[in-house]
């Protein structure tokens, strides 16, 4: 059951109560209109002087399992600081988003930085074998809906199945992966370094599926992403072992992204393996079939509650005033 707009905001007041924070002013920052159903985002200005973000995502399973996650996670994500019922408390980080900086400037760093996430240590209770049936299994159901909706020919969809049959590595090392990393996510602080501020995504599962979702999410110019890729590799060569052991992908491995951009199906590589196979040209487009023609292109090798006051129900980035 999903919970519903009165329910998350008792749920962030209880946190709220629970931390002893008193807020001053709380603001939307994710819009009811992105329809993110139980995941909600709030800037919290304290009477302390302190500014924070609560965000609901959605239980108390999800909260815990993202605050593990994220405490692994280093200092160029916002820290999750504490959990409360399905509420995280996060560090607040005040910058400019990165599409207003010049986004390919810092493709660079940002490959460097999700390439460490790659190379984090998991913790022993995590299956070191990352299988990827189910994301094939749903790639092929979004290209059957492609077809269907006659956005796809038959032989496309074939030519696409036939590439996720002989491209699925079947399983692969597991490592720790972001799920959403793209500039829309990113921002520079202002002491100039550049970080990633909504992480509520991440957990275990394939380098080369996170890479492939990148270049599905972020737009960014050929050059760009070459540098990307750059800064992914020079850190991924100095990763553990255990990131080292998968095998090599065949040509088209890491090329990946399939019908949903929600979907992204790049090849399931370990991080060094999914680093080094080559890549097409970036990608300007974000439609279903642009996605799937520069895959077949790819294939083929042509370059193709608060201590007083509380909260009214408001619209995106409106504010609630505690008196």
């Amino acid at each position: 059951m999903i919970a519903d707009p009165a329910d998350i905001l008792a749920d962030v007041e209880s946190a709220l109560r629970h931390w002893h924070i008193v807020p001053e002013h709380i603001r939307l920052v994710s819009p009811f209109a992105e329809q993110k159903r139980s995941r909600f985002a709030y800037r919290v200005d304290s009477s302390d002087g302190r500014t924070l973000k609560l965000r609901h995502v959605g239980t108390v399973v999800e909260a815990r399992r993202v605050f593990d996650l994220c405490t692994r996670m280093e200092d160029a994500f916002a820290a999750v600081l504490a959990h409360h019922g399905p509420v995280l408390l996060e560090s607040w980080i005040d910058g400019h988003y990165l599409d207003e900086c010049g986004a390919d400037a810092w493709a660079t760093e940002a490959g460097t930085i999700l390439a460490r996430l790659h190379t984090t240590p998991l913790p022993p209770r995590v299956p070191p074998v990352y299988r990827s049936r189910e994301r094939r299994t749903r790639a092929e159901a979004d290209l059957d809906m492609l077809r269907h909706a006659g956005v796809l020919t038959g032989a496309e969809a074939s030519a696409l199945q036939h590439l996720l049959r002989t491209g699925d590595p079947v399983e692969v090392p597991a490592t720790l992966v972001h799920n959403d990393y793209c500039a829309e996510n990113m921002l520079v602080g202002t002491d100039g370094r550049l970080r990633i501020i909504d992480n509520e995504h991440v957990n275990f599962g394939a380098a080369g599926y996170d890479l492939g979702r990148t270049f599905g999410r972020w737009p960014m110019s050929a050059a760009a992403w070459a540098r990307f890729l750059d800064g992914y590799r020079s850190s991924s060569r100095r990763c553990p072992q255990r990131c080292r052991s998968g095998a090599s992908p065949p040509p088209c491995a890491a090329r990946g992204f399939v019908a949903n951009d929600s979907r992204t199906a790049s090849r399931h590589l370990s991080p060094c393996s999914a680093a080094s196979s080559p890549l097409p040209r970036r990608r300007t487009t974000r439609r279903h079939d642009g996605n799937c023609r520069r895959l077949l292109h790819a294939g083929s090798g042509t370059p193709p509650a608060p201590a007083r006051g509380g909260f009214t129900r408001c619209a995106p980035g409106d504010t609630w005033s505690t008196s």
